[in-house]
């Protein structure tokens, strides 16, 4: 019988199963991808007869030419092809891996763990392997910083379960975690799992006190110790943040929800840009309108919304800018997607800063690019990185880079963000616009400016390049939207 893995709970499918499922749905994992993996597997464990959740191919299918990896309609005299659908590995066309490898790796693997209490309980999933054959280790990890680490050799039989105190520490600042680790007896981990740790956050004051602020008929103008922003009341966005005589902007900040697509979006693609004249919000080609722009002592208050051309707004705002005597800016960002509108790929603010401001550290989900159903791979932790190394070589240049679960980025020798509870962030040397308009690397042309996007939230990347819809609850759907963060 087949049915969508999406639609077991709603079926309300026996997990002893009284008659036979047969799921034939799959992760496809091409380019950016495979997402939503995780759920599959779940429910794989759950349903003792499930089958699905298989992926198709092992690497990326390529004819290299002149050190560019080729695909379909590039060649002359083809009289048939399917663009790049050929390149659909698991692993990249030279056999390096992405992030979605090692997904596929964290999703497969023979080792759980959960939080009950002060224990971390670890679950065995092998069916003939006990995980005395194995190093269980665990770290504890507060605000980027280790306090405590143990190893242990576990005596945990095949699908049984094995418990280990942990030290939960009292307070952080951002973030506590406990990462726990199974090594082979060469010292290769083949099993990770974090847990986030009960502890409470004590959130500190960021704001004190109101900037010294002068406004004219286009401008309102901030102004303190070692700092200096602009804003225009004609497009409701800062124009200028100067900090201690250097600027940090290269255009205004904006408001957008654009990203460059990906090969499991070439569906619903035509739904958010301009493909043809019937189709799509057009939100490659953004208008933004501002409808009211007050002041009202160191609080900017902007009423908007953003439209595809041609289109009614699919987005309406107020957005809120308030400046301390530090420099400090806090943005509120509250609003409500249009009732019809598709839901979207992101919605975010993007910053250009100097190109050479490409160095950055964040607390997030990395080392690797994580999105919402793609993240099992990668840990919160604090991270260094910068730009170039952000980018991912697909194939077909397209979205790459986010990083889920962010409370803080800091851009060296620039600006910092910090989020009120949580981001999403973005580091690039190329636009939505550069990658969306490549079709091979070789025409990719990095920007002259730093690529900041700070966001509400991103959609995930599943795997409806041939595989089902992208599942819903990873889908920005939501129709009224509430954001925070810090800009210093």
């Amino acid at each position: 019988m087949y049915t969508p893995v999406s639609d077991l709970e709603e079926k309300g499918a026996d997990p002893e199963f009284k008659y036979p499922y047969f799921v034939c749905e799959y992760s496809h994992a091409m380019g950016n991808g495979p997402g939503d993996a995780y759920d599959y597997w779940q429910a794989i464990y759950k349903y003792k007869k499930l089958i699905g959740g298989c992926i198709w191919e092992w690497a990326d299918h390529t004819v290299i030419v002149d050190g560019v990896p080729k695909y379909g309609g590039d060649f002359e005299g083809e009289l048939t092809y399917d663009e790049n659908f050929c390149c659909d590995g698991m692993v990249m066309h030279d056999r390096s891996l992405k992030a979605g490898s090692l997904e596929i790796k964290a999703v497969y693997q023979y080792m759980d763990c959960n939080l009950v209490g002060d224990e971390i309980e670890i679950r065995n999933l092998y069916d003939f392997t006990n995980l005395s054959e194995y190093e269980f280790k665990y770290v504890v990890r507060v605000d980027g910083e280790t306090v405590e680490e143990k190893t242990f050799t576990l005596e945990t039989a095949p699908k049984q379960t094995s418990k280990v105190k942990v030290n939960i520490p009292q307070n952080c600042r951002i973030g506590a975690y406990v990462n726990c680790y199974l090594y082979d007896k060469s010292g290769y981990c083949v099993a990770q799992k974090q847990l986030e740790l009960p502890t409470k956050i004590i959130k500190e004051n960021k704001l004190s006190g109101n900037s010294l602020v002068s406004e004219d008929a286009g401008f309102i103008t901030f102004t303190g110790e070692g700092y200096s922003y602009k804003f225009s009341k004609h497009i409701g966005t800062f124009v200028s943040i100067v900090k201690n005589g250097e600027e940090q902007l290269e255009a205004p900040i904006r408001l957008s929800a654009m990203r460059a697509p990906i090969d499991n979006e070439r569906r619903i693609k035509s739904k958010w840009y301009w493909h043809n004249i019937w189709e799509g919000e057009n939100i490659d080609k953004q208008f933004d309108k501002v409808y009211d722009c007050t002041l009202n002592g160191s609080e900017i208050t902007v009423s908007g919304s953003l439209a595809g051309v041609s289109r009614t707004p699919y987005f309406r705002f107020t957005t809120k800018y308030f400046v301390d005597k530090n420099g400090t800016i806090k943005v509120t960002l509250d609003g409500t997607v249009k009732e019809n509108c598709m839901w979207l790929p992101r919605l975010g603010f993007e910053i250009k800063t100097a190109y050479s401001k490409s160095e950055f550290e964040y607390f997030g989900m990395g080392p690797y690019e994580s999105y919402i159903d793609m993240n099992h791979a990668s840990m919160v932790d604090m991270y260094k990185s910068d730009a170039d190394s952000e980018y991912v070589n697909y194939i077909m240049p397209q979205e790459h880079g986010n990083h889920t679960k962010t409370k803080l980025l800091k851009i060296n020798n620039g600006l910092s963000f910090e989020a009120e509870d949580a981001m999403e962030i973005n580091v690039s040397h190329y636009t939505s616009h550069i990658l969306m308009d490549a079709m091979h690397w070789d025409e990719l042309e990095k920007d002259d400016a730093t690529n900041i996007r700070i966001d509400y939230k991103d959609s995930g990347v599943g795997s409806n390049s041939c595989g089902p819809q992208l599942i819903e609850k990873y889908r920005l759907s939501e129709k009224e939207i509430h954001f925070e963060f810090y800009i210093s």
